[in-house]
């Protein structure tokens, strides 16, 4: 994983995101996206407290390359956000923009609300967030919650 990757910590799991080349991850059976789909995707893990065990991972990313920067976590789900030039990022219909705009510099942000298991449906999910226009992240976050 690459700089600026996301650590969170709950009463019961470690919650760690970024990226990875990897084509086999550990713990993404079952899971919301159990296979690698580009060069790069983002990933997520949940991790035992003390560490030694991976509860889940997943793989969250489209037909190019996808990083998660950031992540938060409340009761009842997983928020990540970041970067991706996926045209494909497994986004929901309805969301605040729910096709690939290319972004400035040839990419978008991108953020998800994923269940904490890590192994269900997404909850939500769009590109192209931090546009000033709507709000920021602040807004679309609670939006999505």
């Amino acid at each position: 994983m690459g700089p600026n990757n996301a650590i969170a910590v709950t009463t019961d799991a470690v919650y760690v995101a970024g990226e990875a080349w990897s084509t086999n991850f550990p713990g993404t059976n079952d899971s919301i996206q159990p296979n690698h789909s580009s060069s790069m995707d983002g990933v997520i893990s949940k991790l035992s407290l003390d560490l030694p065990r991976i509860i889940q991972s997943t793989y969250f990313g489209g037909n190019n390359s996808d990083s998660i920067k950031t992540m938060a976590i409340n009761a009842n789900a997983v928020y990540v956000a970041g970067i991706t030039l996926s045209n494909s990022l497994p986004v929901i219909s309805g969301g605040a923009q729910s096709t690939y705009g290319g972004g400035i510099y040839g990419g978008d942000a991108m953020i998800a609300k994923i269940p904490l298991s890590l192994n269900s449906q997404i909850i939500n999910s769009c590109y192209n967030l931090c546009l000033p226009s709507r709000g920021g992240w602040r807004s679309i976050l609670q939006q999505m919650d």
